[in-house]
């Protein structure tokens, strides 16, 4: 919450260009504004953990039972063996009492011995059959167990233990089902997949984090077009018009980025969390707000009108202008990249978890690629850089006009005269390269940990 204090200290300063009266109703509202802003938080934080954990068993995972599978694949050759006396041979006899031998190892042999002589190089899920339906495609069983759709397996003998020797290598094939067990307790998934629980803290974060960062900016832009009014002409219709652009663009970021990185990548009710669309939808509606707000406040800086030739003011009065628009800038710029960075952090962390769950990555080891490959992560971060970079760079230049206009106004030395402000270049920089920035650093975090 000490950010919060700051937003709120940053909002009371923006006033003091006003009179002793209203000066009064400015520390009062800053005090409201500290605890609407609490109250906020509490309200997320609240509703956070009610959709993500109020449900004791949300969480379920796809089975990888190995050695069921080899099981079923070999059982079913004995079966069709048996009935049809014409398959036999003398390989193929040799083969059946090797497959035979191999079903009596399986319920004698330890789960490493087992995966160490039956199952490494041996068992493969086929990868032309497979397809990411075999992952979200489930039938209900009773409460807590599903069966996914058939995969194809195949399954290759080159070696009998039995006779102690190689063989003609046999290739065997067949459908098999996966369980999806529900886990009753989240705790349980937690403690076999721990990443998860930092994705679920990150949500939270958000739940709680977002709207208070909407209404941070909605105040300031209201302080600053209170303080300013004669700046921002024409104040309805232009506002309305922000409104909607910003609505516009972010809808389109948030849709695209749902049907781009989450929708087709398996990110759905069916893969490891019951209530994944809602989670995501509310988390979207959320964005959407808070990105709405700011980028609202970048068009409203763009689209600032000053008359460089007026004096009915003084040079101060327009310095000071000046300065809060900086100030509204550099707020709504932090919060913004704040928001897109999280988003980026959060999407990270959910993919690398995914990945480190059994069945995903025995599906990555055997089609050479993971479903959830990190170049999404990447991808939503350049994006999110992108849309940053859209608002903010038009809103930047504005300023610089603004200080041009008023220098020349009061015969002051025109900015590009000036030294260049390093320190504030590499600033904007960074804030606008953090979401991948954050991408790339959790990524090189998730090579070395695991």
């Amino acid at each position: 919450m000490l950010f919060c204090s700051s937003i709120g200290q940053r909002a009371v300063k923006m006033t003091n260009m006003a009179d002793t009266s209203q000066k009064k109703e400015v520390i009062i509202t800053g005090s409201v504004k500290t605890v609407l802003l609490t109250f906020v938080a509490l309200i997320g934080f609240m509703a956070g953990v009610s959709i993500l954990l109020s449900q004791h068993d949300a969480f379920h995972e796809i089975e990888y039972q190995p050695a069921i599978v080899v099981d079923s694949i070999l059982s079913f050759y004995e079966a069709e063996a048996a009935r049809d006396t014409s398959f036999h041979s003398a390989q193929q006899d040799t083969m059946l009492q090797e497959i035979h031998y191999r079903r009596h190892l399986i319920t004698e042999l330890s789960d490493s011995m087992i995966k160490c002589m039956l199952i490494d190089k041996q068992l493969f899920i086929n990868a032309d059959s497979f397809t990411n339906e075999c992952l979200i495609d489930f039938s209900v069983i009773d409460s807590t167990r599903q069966i996914t759709r058939p995969i194809v397996w195949d399954y290759y003998i080159t070696h009998s233990f039995l006779f102690s020797r190689d063989v003609s290598p046999g290739h065997y094939q067949r459908h098999v089902r996966n369980f999806a067990t529900t886990y009753p307790q989240n705790m349980d998934f937690f403690t076999a997949y721990p990443g998860f629980v930092l994705w679920v803290l990150l949500l939270i974060i958000q739940y709680c984090l977002f709207p208070v960062l909407a209404v941070f900016a909605c105040v300031a832009i209201r302080n600053f077009r209170r303080l300013y009014p004669e700046a921002d002409v024409n104040r309805t219709g232009k506002m309305i018009i922000n409104v909607v652009l910003a609505m516009l663009v972010t809808s389109s970021f948030v849709i695209i980025s749902f049907f781009a990185f989450f929708h087709p990548n398996l990110m759905t009710n069916g893969l490891f969390y019951k209530n994944m669309y809602v989670a995501l939808g509310v988390i979207a509606s959320i964005t959407a707000i808070t990105g709405v707000c700011c980028f609202t406040g970048f068009m409203l800086i763009s689209n600032i009108s000053i008359n460089d030739s007026t004096k009915e003011r003084d040079a101060l009065y327009y310095k000071k202008m000046l300065g809060e628009l900086n100030s509204l800038f550099s707020a709504l710029l932090i919060v913004a990249s704040v928001a897109l960075s999280l988003i980026v952090l959060t999407t990270g962390v959910l993919y690398t978890s995914i990945n480190s769950m059994d069945f995903v990555q025995k599906i990555t080891d055997d089609l050479g690629y993971s479903p959830f490959a990190y170049r999404y992560v990447l991808l939503i971060a350049v994006l999110s850089s992108l849309l940053l970079s859209l608002f903010m760079i038009p809103a930047k230049l504005r300023l610089r006009d603004i200080e041009r206009k008023i220098n020349k106004a009061f015969n002051e030395s025109d900015p590009a005269d000036h030294p260049l402000d390093i320190a504030g270049i590499l600033k904007g920089l960074l804030l606008i390269g953090l979401p991948i920035i954050i991408s790339m650093l959790h990524f090189l975090v998730s090579l070395f940990t695991n």
